[in-house]
This record gives structure tokens, C-alpha cells and sequence, in this order.
């Protein structure tokens, strides 16, 4: 159970700090790759115009190449963002079940932890639930695990004094 947890609060501090850049990346090659096969196809539509020297529409097809090429680089990249994205947010769903089903009880046997014993524990309890309106699903996960890390440390160093 411990190092299912580790896992999770592993898991937990990886999407807290990659999961909004991710997104932002995804969103970012997405638009480049729109906005580069749209500038393909007008590259290819003027390919056939008359009015466009020989020599410019060498260059074009140059250009056409380059940017096929360059396409295929980010779609790569793109891709592997995407799935990254996916695998962060599929995490956060299923976490979010958990908690959603267990954190009014953990709570619960986190404010049986003596205020002495661990007031850092008791002072975040009472913030979280200040901030409840506020909380996102990835504020709550976090939270979730910290109160279950704090409870498994005091079951594991109070059986030591008894």
C-alpha cells in the first residue's frame, strides 16, 4: 500500500508540473500544423495559376517540400504530446473517482490526528476546506494524497512509541 501510494504521489507531482505545459503544447503544433497545410494547399493551388513565373514556381515546390517535411517532424511531436496529455488526464479522472468517493472519510481520519501530534496536518485540512469553492480536481488530488501520506506516517510511527 505504501508504494502504491509513492506511485500515486509520484504520478501526482509529474502532472502538477507537466500537464498545463502539455496542454499548451498540444494546443500550440495543433495550430501549426492547421496553419502550415493550409499554406500547402495555397503553395499547390498556385502551382496551376498562370500568372506565376516558372522560376517562382520552382520555388513553391521547394517550399511545399520543406514544409511536408517539417509537417511530418511535428505531427511527431504533436502526437507524443497528445498521448502524454491523455495519460495525465485519464490519471486525473481515475483519481478523481477515488477521491471523490474516499476524501470526506479520510478527512475525517486525518482530524482524528491530534492537533499536537501534527498540526501541519490539521492547519492544511482547515485551509483546503477555507478554499473549497476554489479547489480544482488537481488541487483536491494533491490534497487527497498529502492527508493519506500524513496518515500513513502517523500509523507507522505511533505503533513505533507503543
Amino acid at each position: 500500500m505504501e508504494n502504491e501510494h509513492k506511485q500515486k504521489v509520484a504520478m501526482a507531482t509529474e502532472v502538477g508540473k507537466l500537464l498545463p505545459e502539455t496542454k499548451e503544447k498540444v494546443y500550440f503544433y495543433s495550430e501549426v500544423i492547421e496553419a502550415e497545410k493550409t499554406l500547402i494547399e495555397e503553395y499547390t493551388k498556385r502551382q496551376s495559376s498562370f500568372f506565376v513565373s516558372t522560376i517562382q514556381k520552382a520555388k513553391d515546390r521547394v517550399e511545399i517540400i520543406r514544409l511536408k517535411n517539417g509537417l511530418i517532424q511535428k505531427e511527431r511531436v504533436y502526437k507524443n504530446y497528445l498521448e502524454r496529455k491523455d495519460k495525465y488526464e485519464g490519471w486525473l479522472d481515475e483519481m478523481s473517482i477515488e477521491v471523490e468517493n474516499n476524501l470526506e472519510e479520510t478527512i475525517s481520519r486525518a482530524r482524528e490526528i491530534p492537533y499536537g501530534v501534527n498540526p501541519r496536518l490539521q492547519d492544511g485540512i482547515n485551509k483546503f476546506e477555507s478554499l473549497m469553492d476554489k479547489n480544482t480536481l488537481q488541487d483536491k488530488v494533491e490534497f487527497y494524497l498529502f492527508i493519506k501520506q500524513e496518515i500513513l506516517n502517523n500509523d507507522k510511527f505511533n505503533k513505533r512509541r507503543k
